[in-house]
């Protein structure tokens, strides 16, 4: 890679579009950017990597930028014997990187069916022609890549850049609609009706450009279903995307993450261990995993993949988080004590995280006096406007200490404002199974949560589902 920090957005991104094309190639097995990624920079045997990805076939090489002159060598080595199957440097202008990339992908494809009999790559169209606009989504790829909100809004900011440079780019505007549609999971700035609606507007100028990006139909799909509640909509799109890009590791990932919320928990486990396989060094798919395991109450092996996950982003808020909540489930509250305070004194976790954190771990200890403490603490941030603080997070907690008519006011809150977080089913899986007192399952029965829940039910029965339990009398 390019020996310039100030150029590593450009020689990732370029690795990332060889990728991409090569993934297109239905003949290979090509692993995905998160994974591939993780072997920057490191002095590791071949044999090595090719081990911990999964693949027979490893491709290296660098990037020299000055100006706009580039310099670009590639080399495609065999994991089992070391051998170099093709190898080539290229100097162009930067105007001819679209060209080189072809070139690339398409020796590598033939260097290929030479060696191992499979299918040449077909051409790819070129995505602009706007090179400055092409250079600003690059830096806006290497940003969203880190997920943490602060880089994901700079990450928003150069998309916005891209497309006003070039309207007709399609996979800016779905890099956009990716990355409003994740914003509101990562912290407080951008509301989910804000991200919802962004999302839409971009993946809608994606698809018009180009009807067949995935990355924009799974986004869409994406923000129907977690924030504007419409299932069937939700559903076809995201259908769409699977169906276009069945191996693309985000694609798979947030269609299983989809079911979660949906319900159907086999199809969510098909495609989040399927996301795994895409992208096995990636912590977000472990991560996901790990938060299914613990939702249906499979809480050893929702704390392996937790734990891979936070040895894979050991500096990612939510890695961490989710770390912390499987020690929980499985009884190791010292440990778990020892995450939450790297969270907050190293990782400077978002105050409402925290907060809801500490109501988590004292639920789950049945500590009912500190269980008080804490979500008093996480109602006082939420009256000053502090941190992310869902109303639905409140009304769990309050229904468990107090009963269901304490939580009813909190939910609402969270139903007016149709807050993403009353919906997963961590918390309220099915109300029924919480009480059946009628003004309970009457709020449960307005539009969009009742279609919801009988969607639910639909793809039940599950026993154990969510992180609710019967208080200790």
């Amino acid at each position: 890679m390019s020996s310039d920090p100030e150029q590593e957005y450009f020689s990732d991104g370029l690795a990332e579009e060889l990728l991409n094309r090569l993934a297109q190639n239905n003949s290979l097995r090509v692993a995905a950017r998160t994974s591939a990624f993780q072997f920057k920079g490191k002095n590791l045997d071949v044999a090595e990597i090719g081990r911990q990805l999964k693949v027979e076939n490893v491709l290296e090489g660098s990037v020299r930028k000055s100006g706009t002159r580039l310099r670009i060598t590639a080399q495609l080595i065999s994991v089992k014997d070391g051998f170099h199957l093709w190898s080539e440097t290229y100097e162009r202008e930067m105007d001819d990187i679209f060209a080189i990339q072809d070139e690339i992908s398409t020796a590598i494809a033939n260097a290929l069916e030479l060696e191992l009999g499979t299918a040449g790559s077909e051409d790819v169209t070129k995505p602009t022609s706007n090179i400055e606009a092409y250079n600003l989504y690059l830096q806006a790829r290497f940003e969203l890549a880190t997920r943490i909100e602060k880089n994901m809004l700079h990450a928003a900011d150069l998309f916005q850049q891209a497309v006003a440079l070039d309207p007709g780019f399609s996979r800016a505007w779905s890099g956009l609609a990716l990355t409003y549609s994740l914003l509101p999971q990562y912290g407080p700035t951008i509301p989910d009706a804000e991200g919802a609606r962004k999302t839409v507007e971009s993946a809608q100028a994606a698809i018009k450009l180009d009807p067949e990006n995935a990355e924009a139909w799974v986004a869409r799909g994406y923000a129907e279903t977690l924030y504007l509640w419409d299932w069937t909509a939700g559903q076809a799109s995201l259908q769409r995307a699977i169906t276009l890009a069945p191996n693309d590791a985000n694609v798979v990932n947030l269609y299983g993450s989809a079911m979660i919320m949906l319900g159907d928990f086999v199809q969510a486990e098909r495609y989040e261990r399927r996301a795994v396989e895409l992208d096995p060094l990636a912590a977000v798919q472990y991560g996901d995993l790990a938060i299914l395991m613990l939702i249906l109450n499979r809480n050893e092996e929702g704390l392996e993949y937790a734990r891979s996950s936070a040895r894979l982003g050991p500096d990612a808020v939510n890695r961490i988080s989710e770390l912390i909540l499987a020690l929980q489930r499985t009884g190791k509250f010292d440990e778990a004590r020892q995450y939450l305070e790297l969270a907050d004194h190293n990782l400077h976790a978002d105050p409402g995280f925290l907060a809801a954190w500490w109501c988590q771990y004292y639920y789950e200890q049945n500590d009912i006096a500190h269980l008080r403490a804490a979500l008093a603490q996480l109602i006082e941030l939420k009256n000053r406007g502090i941190g992310l603080v869902p109303f639905s997070s409140i009304a769990f907690y309050s229904a468990w200490l107090d009963g269901v008519d304490a939580a009813l006011p909190w939910l609402e809150k969270s139903y007016q404002q149709r807050e993403s977080f009353l919906i997963l089913s961590d918390t309220f899986y099915l109300p029924e199974r919480i009480s059946t007192d009628p003004k309970w399952l009457e709020f449960w029965n307005r539009p969009g949560l009742k279609e919801l829940m009988d969607i639910r039910r639909a793809h039940g029965p599950f026993e154990h589902v969510g992180y609710w339990k019967e208080r200790p009398q």
